[in-house]
């Protein structure tokens, strides 16, 4: 039984971003039952992570065009290469950094069972993504 249920609410959850529907935070709000302030807080931690993400997105940028701005030399500087190149996986580094704070803040609001319906949904997702590639492969 529950797993009927969460395969109705994984079907859900998939359908509707291909049918432009709400955003990520309201689907998880309905399926999860996210209660106001846990709600708050989820919105909370999604605009401090994109916040974060731009900036580092926008850094990114900057490195690599000065990265292929310093390739596109005669002859490359190798000492300034690397270090844009460690520059540019410095921030790499600092975006999963900020994703993983955002997973386990994400997980230190839930209730447990409400983290078991996301590990539910994972499961799900998962096996989904396992038929797609089996049709895919005409299995």
């Amino acid at each position: 039984m529950r797993r009927s249920v969460a395969l109705s609410i994984l079907a859900i959850v998939l359908a509707v971003p291909m049918l432009a529907g709400p955003p990520a935070d309201q689907i998880l709000k309905a399926t999860l039952d996210l209660d106001e302030q846990q709600f708050g807080e989820l919105q909370q931690l999604m605009e401090s992570r994109r916040i974060a993400v731009t900036d580092a997105t926008r850094r990114m940028a900057e490195l690599r065009g000065q990265l292929e701005a310093a390739l596109s030399e005669p002859d490359p500087d190798p000492g300034a290469v690397g270090a844009l190149v460690i520059a540019i996986r410095g921030v790499e580094r600092q975006v999963a950094q900020h994703q993983d704070n955002f997973r386990h803040a994400f997980f230190g609001i839930l209730s447990d069972e409400q983290r078991q319906r996301v590990d539910s949904f994972k499961f799900i997702r998962a096996a989904f993504m396992g038929g797609t590639a089996l049709d895919e492969l005409g299995l």
